[in-house]
């Protein structure tokens, strides 16, 4: 969503959505692009599967202004 400091300049726009589950953090990268981190294990935490390959991940997005 842009932003302008505190307050939005638009509506959100949702960015894969349904492509890599939870979102928990999104930090800038010192090269301008995100890093997105995943975590997909409630199940397996809570006793219900075991912790599948792919479940939690580190993404980087390169951000084209």
């Amino acid at each position: 969503m842009p932003v302008n400091c505190a307050a939005a300049v638009t509506d959100p726009i949702e960015h894969f959505a349904g492509d890599y589950g939870r979102i928990r953090t999104v930090e800038v990268a010192p090269d301008g692009a995100l890093w997105l981190v995943t975590s997909n294990t409630d199940r397996a935490t809570w006793g219900g599967t075991a912790p599948r390959p792919g479940d939690d991940r580190i993404l980087r997005v390169e951000v084209n202004a």
